[in-house]
């Protein structure tokens, strides 16, 4: 998924990662800001 802003010169993906092993499943982006919400919070610190 992602948005693509051709009037700024800017595109956007978000993509999950996750590792796979033989103990199950790590997600590599837990914690990490991917809502729009989530996403404008950081950008206000």
């Amino acid at each position: 998924p992602g948005i693509y802003i051709e009037e700024e010169g800017m595109g956007i993906r978000i993509e999950n990662n996750i590792w796979i092993t033989e103990d199950g499943n790590i997600d590599l982006f837990e914690g990490i800001p991917i809502t729009v919400e989530e996403i404008e919070v950081v950008m206000k610190k």
